[in-house]
């Protein structure tokens, strides 16, 4: 309804910042409220929701019992996504770990429109998906949610991550020039190495993260990393003395080629 220019409208979507758009092209809305639809919300209940792409990667983590947001580095979730996750997990205490230092902030935001509706919810700002597992094989959904959210944080601060993948473009980085199609290797978000082969670099990169020492590896290689290579990284942390135990999974994401977690 509306007079002179000037209208109430209601709707119901799914992408709450897809109609925002909408709205703001064809005027200047005022007084806007979103409101959740949320039926059969356990409070006491405790669920995990993580960000995450690549179906094999996905899978791991939903049958390891999270609620995973589809989101890839070409196509981040939105704050409306997100919210919807929060929502949709069932449970009145979420913890929430966007594996991306560029989705924190759009986590933070979807955290805040969820509490005001009642949600108990905690941003563990995770950087990478690798800290995402370590922190999901520790959780306990039973236990206390203070307690769960310490020892899932203790975890994600922990676990030390790495990548391996591909220079899009020519650049001068911290560990000398790349150009195009070169292979980059890089520690907790920083560049490390250049270079021209995955199996050379991928070794470079885990024997960085093992320098301060790790009991446990974990490999996940994209959807153009070669199981051969997952095999022969297997078998060079394997020849390290001692040994950490390391676990592989395809996980079937893009660009990366690689990425690795210690722990």
């Amino acid at each position: 309804m509306g007079d002179a220019g000037l209208w109430r409208v209601h709707v119901h979507v799914d992408d709450t910042d897809a109609a925002l758009v909408v709205l703001r092209e064809l005027g200047d809305p005022d007084a806007v409220e979103i409101t959740p639809l949320v039926s059969g919300t356990d409070p006491d209940a405790t669920a995990v929701v993580q960000c995450a792409s690549g179906e094999g990667l996905v899978t791991l983590l939903r049958d390891a019992g999270a609620v995973v947001v589809e989101s890839s580095a070409g196509r981040r979730a939105s704050i409306g996504q997100v919210l919807a996750a929060l929502h949709g997990s069932g449970a009145g205490r979420v913890l929430l770990l966007p594996n991306d230092s560029d989705l924190v902030l759009a986590s933070e935001a979807a955290a805040e429109d969820a509490r005001a509706t009642g949600l108990d919810v905690v941003v563990v700002p995770s950087r990478s998906v690798v800290q995402g597992l370590a922190a999901q094989a520790v959780v306990d959904p039973a236990a206390d949610f203070a307690e769960s959210r310490v020892v899932v944080e203790q975890t994600v601060a922990a676990t030390g991550y790495g990548e391996v993948t591909v220079a899009s473009r020519d650049a001068d980085t911290a560990a000398g020039p790349c150009r195009a199609g070169d292979v980059l290797g890089l520690v907790a978000g920083e560049i490390v190495e250049v270079g021209d082969s995955l199996d050379e670099v991928a070794r470079d990169v885990v024997d960085r993260l093992l320098a301060d020492g790790g009991e446990l590896v974990t490999a996940l290689g994209g959807q153009d990393c070669p199981d051969e290579s997952l095999d022969r990284l297997a078998a060079h942390v394997g020849s390290r003395q001692p040994a950490p135990e390391i676990t592989v999974h395809q996980g079937g994401f893009a660009p990366a080629l690689l990425l690795l977690g210690v722990e």
